[in-house]
C-alpha cells in the first residue's frame, strides 16, 4: 500500500467553495421561525443542555437539572433528553456550548454542512481521485443520504462520527497510524457502534504491528477523559457507574428498553411482545455471535483489508450487530455511495449493468426517504438497512472491480 501522502494542498476554491456551501444552506434552513422542535434542535438539546451543567462543574448526567434547562428553551415535556455519551463528547462540543440554544443549534447545522464536505474531500484524495469542477458531486452525494438526512433533521452526532470514518479511512490508506489512532476518539462517542470495526482494527494491530494506533488512540482518549474530569469530576463518576447493568437512571425510558433500528433492539421488541424474561441475554447474543463471525472469516482470510472497499461492509456488520443504534447513526454508510461513484468513474466502464446496479444502491436511500414520509414512521423497522445496504455494495463493487487497476482490485472471497 503507497504509504506517501501525494495529495496537493486544499486550495483556496476549496475553502471558498465549502464555506459557501454551508453557509448558504445553513441560511436557507433556518430561515423563518425558528425555535425548538425545528430543524436540527430536537435531538441537539440534550448535548447543550449537558453542556451547559458540564461548563457549571455539574453533573451533565443529572436527570433533573437536565429537564430544567430544556424546559426553558421550549421543550414541553416532563421527561428530559438525556445524553448518554461519554463525557468528553462535551470537549468536542466545548465551543458552541457558549452561545444561546437556538444560536448553537444553527452553528452545529453548518459545522455539520462542512463535516460533510471535509469528508468529502478526504474520501477523494484516500482514492487518489479528483473531480473536474469541485466537490459539490461528492457533497450531494454524502448530503442527500437517508440517515445524514435524519442526522441533520434531529441535531445528531452521526455526520460527525463519518467524519471521524473519513479521517481514520485517508490515515490507513497513506500508513499514518498515529493519527489513525487519534480518530478513533471520536468513534469513541458512540463506541456500542463500532464493535467490528474495533476488532478488524485489533486484528490489523496484531497481525501487522501497527502499534501506533494503540498508541494514538490512548493519547487522544487520555488528554479527552482528563479535560473532563477537570471541568466535572462527578459527570465522569455518573457515566462510569452507568456502565454497570445495576445502576439505573431512575427516570425515563431506561436504555434497555429503547426500540432501536438494530438486530439486537429488534430481539429485545420480540422478546418484550412475548413475555419473554431474556431479552437483555438474546440481544446480546445476537452481537456476539456476528462479532465471532467476523473474527472467523478475518482468521481465514487474514491478507491486509483493502480499507477503501473493506470499510464499508465492516460498518454495515458492525451497526447490524449494534446493542443500540438509531438511523442517524447509519450515517457512516454515505461513504459507500461515494466509493462506488469514484470507484465506477475510475474504471471508466459505465455499462448498462452497473448503471443499474449504482441506481439501486441510491435507491435504497430514497425508499426509506419515502417510507419515512407517507409510510413507516417508527425508526427502529429501519434495522435492515444496513444489510440492504451492504448487499446492494457488495454487488456493485463486484461489477466494478473487474475493470480496476490493480491497486484497487480486490481478490477477498467476501467480495
Amino acid at each position: 500500500m503507497d504509504s506517501t501522502d501525494n495529495t496537493a494542498e486544499i486550495s483556496v476554491f476549496t475553502i471558498l467553495e465549502c464555506f459557501l456551501l454551508s453557509s448558504i444552506l445553513t441560511l436557507i434552513i433556518t430561515s423563518g421561525a425558528y425555535e425548538y422542535g425545528s430543524f436540527g434542535t430536537v435531538d441537539f438539546i440534550e448535548y447543550w443542555s449537558a453542556g451547559q451543567l458540564w461548563l457549571q462543574g455539574a453533573n451533565p448526567y443529572d436527570f433533573n437539572a437536565m429537564a430544567q434547562l430544556q424546559n426553558d428553551v421550549g421543550l414541553q415535556d416532563e421527561n428530559a433528553i438525556m445524553m448518554w455519551n461519554p463525557p468528553w463528547t462535551l470537549v468536542f462540543m466545548a465551543p458552541l456550548l457558549f452561545l444561546n440554544f437556538l444560536d448553537a443549534a444553527k452553528l452545529w447545522i453548518a459545522i455539520n454542512l462542512v463535516l460533510i464536505y471535509c469528508s468529502a474531500l478526504m474520501l477523494c484524495k484516500a482514492l487518489d481521485y479528483k473531480f473536474k469542477n469541485g466537490l459539490i458531486i461528492p457533497f450531494a452525494t454524502l448530503l442527500f443520504f437517508y440517515p445524514i438526512l435524519s442526522c441533520l433533521k434531529w441535531g445528531q452526532i452521526g455526520i460527525f462520527l463519518m467524519f471521524g470514518i473519513s479521517a481514520l479511512l485517508y490515515s490507513l490508506r497513506y500508513q499514518q497510524f498515529f493519527r489513525a489512532g487519534l480518530c478513533l476518539c471520536i468513534l469513541s462517542l458512540k463506541p456500542h457502534l463500532f464493535l467490528i470495526l474495533a476488532l478488524a482494527l485489533g486484528l490489523e494491530v496484531i497481525l501487522r504491528k501497527r502499534y501506533l494506533i494503540i498508541l494514538g488512540f490512548l493519547t487522544g482518549i487520555s488528554v479527552l477523559a482528563l479535560t473532563s474530569y477537570a471541568v466535572s469530576p462527578i459527570g465522569v463518576h455518573t457515566w462510569v457507574a452507568s456502565l454497570f447493568p445495576s445502576t439505573s437512571s431512575g427516570h425515563g425510558i431506561e436504555v434497555t428498553s429503547w426500540k432501536v433500528a438494530t438486530l439486537p433492539g429488534i430481539i429485545r421488541i420480540f422478546c418484550e411482545n412475548n413475555q419473554l424474561a431474556q431479552s437483555r441475554e438474546l440481544s446480546w447474543l445476537a452481537t456476539l455471535l456476528g462479532t465471532l463471525f467476523y473474527f472467523g472469516y478475518r482468521i481465514k482470510n487474514s491478507s491486509e483489508p483493502r480499507w477503501e472497499i473493506h470499510l464499508i461492509p465492516i460498518l454495515c456488520l458492525s451497526f447490524f450487530i449494534a446493542p443500540h443504534g438509531w438511523p442517524y447513526d447509519f450515517s457512516s454508510l454515505a461513504l459507500g455511495q461515494l466509493v462506488v461513484l469514484i470507484l465506477a468513474l475510475k474504471s471508466k466502464v459505465l455499462t448498462p449493468s452497473l448503471v443499474s446496479k449504482m441506481g439501486s444502491l441510491f435507491a435504497v436511500s430514497l425508499a426509506c426517504l419515502l417510507l419515512l414520509n407517507f409510510g413507516i414512521k417508527s425508526q427502529h423497522q429501519y434495522f435492515l438497512f444496513p444489510v440492504i445496504f451492504l448487499i446492494v455494495y457488495l454487488a456493485v463493487i463486484k461489477n466494478i472491480e473487474i475493470h480496476l487497476s490493480p491497486k484497487f482490485a480486490s481478490n477477498d472471497k467476501f467480495l
